[in-house]
């Protein structure tokens, strides 16, 4: 299946992948520094990781840069407990990231045409990390010129994270499909057509930022991020009681942070269930719970100015909050929270429990047989 003098680099002569052994050869070369960039790989076969341990394919220090085709086929029963670390250095210091997935981290990267059912991912032990990202398709995926990732379906979903206190994180990015998106300034990211339905547990969450999406944890870019047709269904279970008050953003993706061109998204549908109401009178700290988005961001240029920012078109969803403890729910129809400064357009956004019949969205595209529950028909 994999390494050769001659690496097969077309679409119409992939590697072929036909059972587990062959994808976990594969994690085996990239972790250990050949990134395939520009090869095709075809998945051929339904998989049954069995729920054996699955060691991610990259490890942030090796990326995955190939294209890899799931060609509609079910990898089941993924279980993860190991984090792959590695070290960044800047000028000032050097700091340890861990990253964990399907794909543990991507570079310039396609990943298509994929079902991934019955997830089980636990991100434990964690000491001095600078940065902590998982999810289930790819924990962190970083972009200096294009990327693209449509037509997955992530199913029964759970990812668990308990930190050790005091552990000195300084973030957490926890995402359905992706944990971490990063693009450079040259960078195109494309992600369309995605159904997730997820649960994220955070524990002890001593990190100062806690992203977590139904999408995406977090995405931070350079340049053009283009995000359509996504079906967002997340869960989240927070010990509030332990996290740093002011600093858990969590929607369908948790945070945004555009510096040179534009985040466009559309055709989102949304729902985030969290087990703690966000209210000062009972007691709990504080997180920013939106449909969408959680956060966002627009950075300064060193001149000061701001270039770039949203476009938002026909977005839709719900928060509900649930006391675990006594059962009291409070709805909200926020989808996002822009400041002032930011640059954004908007069409046809509202926050609802039910897609209204004005929803926008190509009836090609959705099944819309439940409106209160729409999916994504994947091609």
């Amino acid at each position: 299946m994999v390494v050769s003098q001659k690496p097969m680099r077309s679409a119409q002569k992939p590697y072929t992948i036909e059972k587990v052994s062959q994808l976990a050869l594969l994690a085996k070369e990239v972790n250990a520094g050949t990134d395939y960039k520009g090869v095709y790989f075809s998945l051929k076969n339904d998989l049954d990781l069995n729920n054996c341990e699955w060691i991610p394919i990259g490890n942030g220090e090796y990326s995955f840069s190939g294209i890899f085709d799931g060609n509609n086929h079910t990898i089941f029963n993924l279980k993860i407990a190991n984090l792959g670390s590695f070290a960044t250095k800047n000028s000032k210091r050097e700091d340890v990231q861990y990253t964990t997935g399907l794909f543990g981290s991507c570079s310039d990267t396609t990943i298509k045409n994929m079902n991934i059912k019955n997830v089980s991912i636990a991100v434990t032990n964690i000491a001095n990390a600078n940065v902590v990202m998982g999810g289930v398709l790819i924990g962190t995926m970083r972009t200096d010129s294009v990327s693209e990732v449509y037509n997955i379906n992530v199913a029964s979903a759970a990812i668990t994270c308990i930190f050790a206190l005091q552990d000195g994180t300084s973030s957490l990015s926890l995402g359905g499909i992706i944990g971490h998106v990063y693009g450079g300034e040259a960078s195109s990211i494309n992600v369309n057509n995605i159904n997730s339905d997820t649960s994220i547990s955070v524990q002890n969450g001593h990190a100062s930022y806690n992203l977590v999406g139904g999408i995406f944890g977090a995405v931070s870019s350079g340049n053009l991020v283009e995000i359509s047709n996504c079906a967002s269904y997340l869960s989240i279970i927070i010990d509030t009681d332990n996290c740093y008050v002011d600093h858990n953003y969590f929607g369908a993706f948790g945070s945004m942070s555009v510096i040179n061109n534009t985040i466009s998204v559309s055709n989102i549908f949304s729902k985030v269930k969290t087990n703690k109401i966000n209210d000062s009178t009972h007691g709990y700290s504080a997180y920013h719970a939106n449909a969408i988005i959680g956060e966002t961001n627009h950075a300064k240029q060193k001149d000061g100015t701001r270039i770039g920012g949203y476009e938002f078109n026909n977005l839709f969803g719900i928060v509900e909050q649930v006391d675990t403890l006594t059962g009291e729910s409070v709805k909200s129809t926020q989808l996002y929270e822009l400041s002032s400064q930011v640059d954004c357009s908007e069409k046809n956004c509202f926050g609802c429990e039910i897609l209204p019949d004005s929803h926008g969205f190509d009836t090609l595209l959705w099944d819309l047989t439940d409106m209160s529950n729409p999916k994504v028909k994947l091609k």
